[in-house]
């Protein structure tokens, strides 16, 4: 598209040039003429040119110089030179063998090489695969992890289970069955029909139901419970042997057991629960009791006779309380009977370190 001149014979046929001298035309013909220039020839020609200018090819006809660096070919229009711009930047953007020669240094990353070092040291740093440095050597001992290991385990079982440290005296005795058979047992009989309204304090916490039974020992010389008497197991029962008894009786314990029992003075329980159990219970428990100070003084016990404590053994003056002397860590040197929670926190302890292998 191009634009259009305004040519020498348009000019001549328009205006008051041609007229004579005396042009004889009436007021308004003459002022027809006058403005016949303007109005038929110079006002349609440029609002033409307004029209082209304004339309989307108008690029194609102005003219442009051609920048350096464009194909010599490229023709000298605004749209030719903007076409041969967008290819240019295209290509470039193309162009993966860094044209400008832009080094890392530049741009502050790291070569090929520092790259490899960096992530070659941080793996060494870290440790491979799955074993973490932080896990498996968390204070920068820089040892062999396995040796270390067996000979935790080595110096573990040495203190734990070599005879001379559980069974010093060589009576060859369970130990635990021992302990367990020191602490006195009872029982009381929870009947169907004893269950009667708890206090509006237990009724309150969600249990409305309560019975208080004597107790009765089942240990020789078991002391009588009191109120400050600590429960060491759960209530329990002796099974009949009969399969549906058995069964009925197990659904009374879970209900009592879902419970809350306590001691009370005079060698009595208090259990309170949420419902009533189905049927009569013979309940056991073991539970130990402070005996504090005898009434015959001295340190003898009750018969106030003498008497010399053993290895293994220790005495409380205050409470007059006479009890197995156990050692509650796991020590090279310590000759006493170690207690099941410090050998469960031992052994734990292991198990956490081979959990992280």
């Amino acid at each position: 598209m191009a634009f259009e001149r305004i040519r020498e014979e348009e000019l001549a046929a328009v205006g008051v040039e041609l007229l004579d001298d005396q042009p004889g035309l009436a007021p308004d013909a003459m002022k027809a003429k006058f403005e016949e220039t303007a109005k038929e020839l110079l006002a349609p020609k440029y609002n033409k040119l307004a029209d082209q200018l304004e339309a989307e090819t108008a690029s194609e006809s102005l003219g442009a110089k051609v920048p350096e660096g464009l194909p010599e070919e490229t023709e000298k229009t605004v749209q030719a030179v903007l076409l041969a711009l967008m290819l240019y930047v295209q290509a470039h953007e193309k162009n993966r063998e860094n044209p400008h020669a832009v080094t890392a240094d530049q741009v502050g990353a790291y070569t090929k090489a520092q790259t490899d070092k960096a992530i070659n040291d941080k793996v060494v740093a870290i440790g491979g695969g799955d074993m973490a440095m932080s896990v498996y050597d968390p204070d920068m001992l820089k040892k062999p992890i396995y040796k270390a290991i067996d000979d935790a385990v080595a110096a573990l079982k040495k203190l734990v289970l070599d005879k001379e440290h559980y069974d010093p005296q060589g009576k060859c005795k369970d130990i635990f069955a021992t302990i367990d058979a020191a602490a006195p047992k009872y029982e009381a009989k929870l009947s169907i029909d004893g269950w009667v309204a708890s206090t509006s304090e237990e009724q309150a916490n969600g249990f409305p139901l309560a019975q208080e039974a004597v107790l009765t020992a089942l240990t020789t010389g078991a002391p009588t419970v009191t109120a400050d008497s600590e429960f060491l197991t759960c209530c329990g029962y002796t099974p009949t042997g009969v399969a549906a008894t058995d069964e009925v009786l197990d659904e009374a314990l879970a209900v009592i057991d879902a419970g809350i029992t306590r001691s009370m003075d005079g060698g009595k329980v208090r259990a309170i629960v949420k419902d009533k159990p189905a049927a009569d219970i013979v309940v056991n428990w073991t539970i130990r009791t402070d005996l504090g100070s005898s009434s015959g003084g001295g340190t003898g016990g009750g018969g106030g006779g003498s008497y010399t404590i053993g290895a293994g053994l220790k005495l409380d003056p205050d409470s007059n309380t006479l009890s197995v002397d156990t050692a509650d860590a796991v020590e090279q040197d310590d000759t006493r009977p170690v207690t099941s929670a410090a050998v469960f926190a031992t052994t734990g302890n292991i198990d956490a370190l081979l959990s992280t292998i």
